[in-house]
Protein backbone atom coordinates (compact mmCIF):
# COMPACT_ATOMS: atom_id res chain seq x y z
CA UNK A 1 0.00 0.00 0.00
CA UNK A 2 2.83 2.37 0.82
CA UNK A 3 4.46 1.78 -2.56
CA UNK A 4 1.19 2.45 -4.36
CA UNK A 5 0.84 5.87 -2.77
CA UNK A 6 4.51 6.86 -3.01
CA UNK A 7 4.97 9.80 -5.36
CA UNK A 8 2.99 10.72 -8.42
CA UNK A 9 2.69 9.58 -12.00
CA UNK A 10 3.37 11.93 -14.92
CA UNK A 11 1.78 11.24 -18.30
CA UNK A 12 3.11 12.46 -21.63
CA UNK A 13 1.17 11.91 -24.87
CA UNK A 14 3.01 12.37 -28.16
CA UNK A 15 0.79 12.83 -31.19
CA UNK A 16 2.07 13.48 -34.72
CA UNK A 17 1.32 16.94 -36.12
CA UNK A 18 -0.80 15.41 -38.87
CA UNK A 19 -4.49 15.49 -37.86
CA UNK A 20 -5.10 12.27 -39.81
CA UNK A 21 -2.47 10.39 -37.78
CA UNK A 22 -3.20 6.82 -36.80
CA UNK A 23 -0.60 6.36 -34.07
CA UNK A 24 0.65 7.90 -30.84
CA UNK A 25 3.08 7.27 -28.02
CA UNK A 26 2.12 7.54 -24.36
CA UNK A 27 4.72 7.63 -21.58
CA UNK A 28 4.06 7.22 -17.87
CA UNK A 29 6.87 8.27 -15.51
CA UNK A 30 6.76 7.31 -11.84
CA UNK A 31 8.94 6.78 -8.75
CA UNK A 32 11.30 3.78 -8.94
CA UNK A 33 9.64 0.34 -8.97
CA UNK A 34 6.13 1.76 -8.53
CA UNK A 35 4.49 0.08 -11.52
CA UNK A 36 4.65 -3.71 -11.76
CA UNK A 37 4.54 -5.35 -15.22
CA UNK A 38 1.02 -6.69 -14.70
CA UNK A 39 -0.27 -3.24 -13.75
CA UNK A 40 1.44 -1.73 -16.81
CA UNK A 41 -0.45 -4.24 -18.99
CA UNK A 42 -3.75 -3.42 -17.31
CA UNK A 43 -3.24 0.27 -18.08
CA UNK A 44 -2.79 -0.69 -21.74
CA UNK A 45 -6.34 -2.04 -21.69
CA UNK A 46 -7.63 1.17 -20.15
CA UNK A 47 -5.89 3.29 -22.79
CA UNK A 48 -7.33 1.08 -25.52
CA UNK A 49 -10.83 1.53 -24.12
CA UNK A 50 -10.36 5.31 -23.95
CA UNK A 51 -9.26 5.43 -27.60
CA UNK A 52 -12.24 3.30 -28.67
CA UNK A 53 -14.65 5.49 -26.72
CA UNK A 54 -13.24 8.52 -28.56
CA UNK A 55 -14.21 6.93 -31.87
CA UNK A 56 -11.00 5.18 -32.93
CA UNK A 57 -11.38 1.76 -34.53
CA UNK A 58 -9.09 -1.25 -34.66
CA UNK A 59 -7.15 0.08 -31.70
CA UNK A 60 -3.91 -1.59 -30.70
CA UNK A 61 -1.91 -0.71 -27.60
CA UNK A 62 1.38 -2.38 -26.81
CA UNK A 63 3.99 -1.83 -24.14
CA UNK A 64 7.17 -0.93 -26.00
CA UNK A 65 9.31 -0.11 -22.93
CA UNK A 66 8.90 -0.91 -19.25
CA UNK A 67 11.62 -0.18 -16.74
CA UNK A 68 11.94 0.90 -13.11
CA UNK A 69 10.76 4.48 -13.69
CA UNK A 70 8.69 4.55 -16.89
CA UNK A 71 6.48 2.64 -19.25
CA UNK A 72 5.99 3.60 -22.91
CA UNK A 73 2.88 2.56 -24.83
CA UNK A 74 2.61 2.56 -28.62
CA UNK A 75 -0.97 3.14 -29.79
CA UNK A 76 -2.30 2.68 -33.30
CA UNK A 77 -5.80 2.85 -34.77
CA UNK A 78 -7.75 3.39 -37.97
Amino acid sequence: WGLFHRGGVDMELELPDDSSATHASLTLRYPPRLLAPLLALSYAGAFRAAAELSGAQNVSVRVSTHDAERVVYDLSWT
